[in-house]
């Protein structure tokens, strides 16, 4: 378990499994802020989360606080089923929200890979919810879902919603919701 922040620039990273730069699998106890991610990425079937993945079940509590003032671009998932371009949060991944961040240019690309910017899931863990907080204030412009639904975002676990102070841009989807799939 990390105590602290997650901050600084990741760049180019790559894992062949979950998070091509940062996996949040036994929890971080603080926030995700002023962070850049550009180009990263994951390969394979399954493989969630461009940038970054965060998930909560046993042995983790996901990321505690929120993701903010950060900028997500470039990032990208190839694989069937590789969903969560920027971000994959898993039942409760991601618990004080996203704020006040850019998504730009991230996509998904195999069969049923979803949400070119953000994937969100619900779970039959205890922990639930994918994102808690909701989505504020923040930007996503020419995200991609190149071969499922959500070019921006793909959720079944979103709780707080997406406030009206976000802007939603340019984003495309082979299948269901340009922007957003709920």
């Amino acid at each position: 378990d990390l105590q602290g922040t997650i901050s600084g620039t990741f760049r180019g990273n790559f894992a062949e499994g979950r998070g091509g730069a940062v996996n949040v699998a036994r929890g971080i106890t603080g926030a995700v802020t002023g962070a850049v991610f550009d180009g990263n990425y994951t390969t394979g079937d399954f493989g969630w989360g461009g940038a970054l993945f965060a998930g909560a079940g046993a042995f983790s509590e996901g990321i505690s606080g929120a993701i903010s003032n950060s900028k997500f671009t470039n990032n990208y998932t190839l694989g069937s089923g590789a969903s969560g371009g920027a971000i994959y949060a898993d039942s409760g991944g991601i618990r004080g929200g996203i704020s006040n961040s850019e998504f730009t240019n991230n996509y998904t690309s195999g069969s049923g890979a979803s949400g070119g910017a953000i994937f969100a899931r619900s779970g039959g863990n205890s922990s639930g919810i994918g994102i808690r907080g909701g989505i504020s204030n923040s930007y996503f412009s020419a995200n991609s879902s190149r071969g499922g639904d959500g070019g921006a975002v793909h959720t079944d676990g979103l709780s707080g919603g997406i406030t009206n102070t976000s802007t939603f841009a340019e984003n495309t989807a082979t299948g269901s919701g340009g922007a957003v799939m709920v």
